[in-house]
């Protein structure tokens, strides 16, 4: 069952709402049960970082709407 937490990732490329929806999703959609669940293997942080290496800082901003 998916429970609330609070996040590991400091993120700084993502809003602190973006942040928190992620780990959010990640333990709803990779919960942990008899095995590591997303949160446990860091799927949220590998989220994050993935984000941050494929968008330049422009292409950051447009996709969140920051501006």
């Amino acid at each position: 069952m998916c429970q609330a937490r609070s996040t590991d990732l400091d993120s700084s490329v993502l809003a602190e709402d973006q942040a928190r929806f992620i780990t959010a999703f990640v333990d709803f959609l990779l919960p942990k049960t008899e095995t590591p669940g997303g949160l446990d293997v860091k799927a949220d942080i590998f989220i994050d970082s993935i984000y941050a290496k494929t968008y330049d800082e422009a292409g950051q901003k447009k996709c969140d709407n920051r501006d």
